[in-house]
């Protein structure tokens, strides 16, 4: 049975492609609309409730706190997600308009837009956290999610940031992965753009010319930057999302023999 999914707020816009992605590839039930309409009608469409409902906030303070009431109120017993864009980055620390256990960065909302319908169904590997959930529970949540199986998996990792490096390398060889300095025996690369600048994208462009078999990954601190959209032929993830959503593309890579 699939899940009814209620999508508020502009999604057009270039920052909010990986949300569209995300509902462009699912096999749920999706209505779309806006806030306002949402408030003003008994339900979206008839006696059509979601299971699961998604705000797009694009710039801060975009929703009143009477707003986001009111949303809460009008569907008590469907999960609710605030999906903001990156204006909006540090209102988790600046704003407690949404509560915590509802926010989530647009640029790395799969993960979690996937884990609210996993508990849904259900089946969810990490408890249900509540909306009074603090910034510390949520933290932990996300770092006690089993890993995925990295057995046999070579991953060569290319970060100037030794310490993010060390700590990647040592969550692969928790999962069963191996970390390996050439790129030619890896199966994926972990390819750190940051800092940003021509010469992290020339440095990615000739590796990927002289490694073809590799499949590689970048993680970026500026997802949203339209300069990193030129390799579209590789996934991006941010830097400031959950390290198992890093973990889980690596598992995903094509287990391709070195030369």
């Amino acid at each position: 049975m699939s899940q009814k999914i209620l999508v508020l707020g502009a999604t057009r816009g270039h920052d909010f492609a990986p949300l569209r992605s995300v509902l462009a590839g699912g096999a749920e039930e999706i209505i779309e609309t806006d806030v306002e309409t949402c408030l003003a009608d008994k339900a979206p469409a008839g006696n059509w409730f979601p299971d699961l409902c998604l705000v797009a906030q694009q710039w801060s303070d975009e929703f009143s706190a009477e707003t986001v009431i009111g949303l809460l109120n009008r569907f008590p017993l469907a999960r609710m997600l605030c999906v903001h864009g990156p204006w909006c980055e540090a209102d988790g620390r600046t704003r407690d308009i949404w509560p915590a256990g509802t926010r989530v960065s647009v640029a790395h909302c799969a993960s979690r837009i996937q884990q609210e319908l996993e508990s849904i169904r259900g089946v969810s590997r990490s408890p249900v956290l509540p909306l009074t959930a603090s910034r510390g529970e949520l933290f932990a949540a996300q770092l006690n999610l089993p890993g995925p199986n990295l057995h046999g998996t070579r991953v060569c990792i290319v970060s100037p940031d030794r310490a993010w490096a060390e700590l990647l390398g040592a969550a692969v060889h928790d999962c069963g992965g191996s970390v390996v300095n050439d790129p030619e025996y890896a199966m994926s690369v972990v390819f750190d753009l940051d800092p940003p600048g021509s010469t992290r994208l020339q440095q990615l462009r000739a590796l990927q010319a002289r490694f073809p078999q590799c499949r590689i990954l970048r993680v970026t601190s500026w997802p949203c930057d339209a300069s990193h959209h030129a390799l579209e032929d590789s996934p991006l993830i941010s830097r400031l999302a959950p390290l198992s959503m890093l973990l889980a593309a690596l598992c995903d890579s094509e287990a391709i023999q070195p030369k």
